[in-house]
């Protein structure tokens, strides 16, 4: 009914997995437990009736990869409230399709203990409508991510814990997400809409949030524009600064939605607006009622900044602080005993009329 496999108390640190393109297990209503020594590779077919769980690395070891999936690959848990887990010592590499091939996954957990997890741009996929769970020392995210569930009334459907968060790929969202990080979060080159009822946004860090171009050099073109768009709630927090650049823009869409900046400093150059939706062309839409921004930090809030104009020179910009209910931000002070400083070329205003919309 199961397939078990595991490692010896010792002395296995050398042991390979390696499933070939043409190797399957397969049980029909038991659990799949694979429990290595040392790395997995995965590159056939495991199809589990019961869960899966695959766990391998018993030595931590730099720059070694504990498991990798390739194209060819196919593994699924088909039980109705079951789980997909794989989970590497060092660094776990996922280029194939996960999560597919079952509606009613109930938790898909993909994890690197002391290493990173990688989700590679060539054939790395998450489909999935299950919870998720994506952690490691550091996540480097430059494949899909998509999730089909419900989203959760209470918490996130998606949760990335991780140290260092690199988010490149591409997320397509039917849940809530959350970025949580012991250290900075950086994102760049990111279009991340959120607009089904109820779904969330929640980035949350250690150390400082970097959105879009936060550091403009004169002449550089390349993209690394952010949108974070969420229906009910946009709530970053962060230990240090957060830092929304010129070419990075924040909304919540919906009535009585709220967009949440908790940190030491916040500094916005580009845009923060509740209660309006983006097309993705730069072009904003009031679209919610009573919607509010709220900025708490323990020393200063910056508005306005340096970003590059259309021909990449470096020049001066305005931040815009918006919102169709009420903008509330409530300051420390810097070293120099400032709180709130707004450059000319900036805007904070409520709008309860939407532009008349």
């Amino acid at each position: 009914e199961a397939i078990q496999f595991h490692r010896a108390a010792s002395g296995m640190e050398n042991q390979q997995f390696d499933l070939t393109e043409t190797g399957r297990l397969e049980t029909i209503s038991g659990d799949v437990n694979l429990r290595l020594g040392g790395s997995a590779v995965l590159r056939g077919v495991i199809s589990a009736g019961g869960s899966l769980f695959v766990d391998a690395g018993t030595a931590v070891v730099a720059d070694e990869t504990s498991i990798a999936t390739f194209g060819t690959s196919s593994l699924v848990s088909r039980a109705s409230g079951g789980s997909l887990s794989l989970i590497g010592l060092n660094d776990v590499r996922i280029n194939s399709v996960i999560g597919g091939g079952n509606d009613e996954l109930a938790v898909l957990r993909l994890e690197s203990i002391e290493g990173t997890l990688y989700l590679d741009r060539e054939a790395g996929r998450i489909t999935t409508g299950a919870k998720v769970n994506l952690g490691g020392k550091t996540l480097v995210l430059d494949g899909v991510i998509e999730t089909t569930g419900e989203p959760d009334a209470d918490g996130f459907d998606i949760v990335l814990g991780a140290a260092s968060i690199k988010q490149g790929g591409t997320l397509n969202l039917n849940g809530s997400i959350k970025f949580v990080s012991s250290g900075d979060i950086v994102l760049q080159n990111l279009n991340l809409r959120l607009n089904n009822p109820g779904q969330k946004l929640g980035i949350e860090a250690g150390g400082n949030i970097f959105l879009g171009t936060t550091d403009p050099m004169d002449g550089d073109a390349t993209f690394r524009g952010v949108i974070l768009q969420a229906n009910t709630l946009l709530q970053l927090t962060a230990g240090g600064l957060i830092h929304v650049g010129s070419d990075a823009q924040l909304f919540s869409t919906a009535d009585d939605s709220l967009i949440q900046l908790t940190a030491t400093n916040v500094i916005v150059v580009g845009t923060v607006q509740a209660g309006a939706r983006t097309d993705g062309a730069n072009v904003s839409a009031w679209t919610g009622r009573n919607a509010k921004v709220e900025i708490e930090t323990t020393e200063a809030v910056v508005v306005g900044g340096k970003g590059l104009d259309a021909n990449f020179r470096l020049v001066n910009t305005g931040g815009t602080i918006a919102a169709t209910g009420a903008v509330n931000i409530e300051t420390g002070s810097d070293s120099d005993g400032i709180g709130l400083t707004v450059s000319s070329s900036s805007a904070i205003y409520v709008d309860a009329s939407g532009s008349g919309s």
